[in-house]
């Protein structure tokens, strides 16, 4: 046995250094070959592991999941109540029209107003709605529309109490008579003949 000092430890008498050092640095890549592997492996099936969990959470989050009957029921209620909406909206722009082109009879109140500016979220939503049972996937209720439409709807709400003041002292003014309401919900009647309140 000797003193090695490079090594700092007693090795065998027919110990040569250079055949150590060869040795230990072919142990070395060897070692060092084995850990690239495993951790290849771990990698690919993390990877796996990770595009399956995204895979199903994206389709568990972005999918919805309507029964046909649902679907249909969902879809024939929307378009139900598109065609109510439209008919509301289509006589509230009547009713519009009459002020603005000042005929015999006008039907004007702050609910017309409304109905005229604040309808366009209805249909958007009850578009969506549609939208979202024929592809399964749920739409957001966000974005440049949806704020547009909510804005113009709150807007229009805001300046309907106003406007419809304004008109009423202007078409009076100007020699409507405002006839007597026969319900709560009716819009007013101006008339510029009395006997047209009949």
């Amino acid at each position: 046995m000797k003193y090695d000092p490079h090594l700092r430890t007693f090795v065998p008498d027919d110990f040569r250094l250079k055949d150590h050092a060869n040795f230990q640095k072919q142990l070395d890549d060897l070692n060092q070959k084995k850990m690239e592997n495993q951790l290849d492996e771990m990698e690919k099936q993390l990877g796996t592991d990770l595009e399956l969990y995204v895979l199903f959470n994206e389709k568990k989050e972005n999918k919805i999941h309507v029964t046909l009957w649902n679907k249909v029921f969902c879809i024939v209620m929307s378009v139900f109540f598109l065609f109510i909406t439209t008919l509301f909206l289509y006589f509230s722009w009547n009713d519009m029209l009459s002020l603005i082109n000042m005929k015999e009879t006008i039907y004007f109140s702050w609910r017309v107003f409304v109905a005229c500016f604040g309808l366009p979220i209805v249909y958007y939503m009850f578009i969506l709605a549609i939208k979202n049972c024929l592809i399964n996937t749920p739409s957001p209720f966000s974005g440049f529309f949806v704020n547009l439409f909510v804005l113009v709807f709150l807007i229009s709400f805001v300046l309907s109490f106003p406007v419809s003041i304004y008109v009423d002292s202007k078409l009076k003014n100007v020699g409507y008579v405002k006839c007597y309401r026969t319900s709560f919900v009716a819009p007013n009647k101006y008339v510029k003949d009395i006997n047209l309140c009949r």
